[in-house]
């Protein structure tokens, strides 16, 4: 439905500037990954995502939970 309201609304050029827009929730869920990424796997404690993040630990498993984030997701397959 929305795909049919976007070309009414907006230029192509602003289209196609939508369609590659993502949600908040897409773009911590890429964020909590990427940190998860350079933490190597580690959650909590010192060198973990949530530091890099500047968050609480319980929260950080919290925002996993919701966000669907699982160990494959983030870690790199063979290890």
């Amino acid at each position: 439905r929305l795909a049919e309201i976007i070309p009414q609304l907006f230029t192509d050029d602003q289209a196609e500037q939508l369609a590659n827009f993502k949600t908040l929730e897409q773009t911590q869920r890429l964020h909590i990954l990427e940190a998860l990424r350079l933490s190597n796997g580690q959650i909590s404690g010192e060198g973990g995502a949530a530091r890099l993040l500047g968050m609480n630990d319980k929260t950080l498993y919290s925002k996993m939970k919701k966000l669907k984030i699982e160990r494959l997701d983030y870690l790199e397959t063979g290890k």
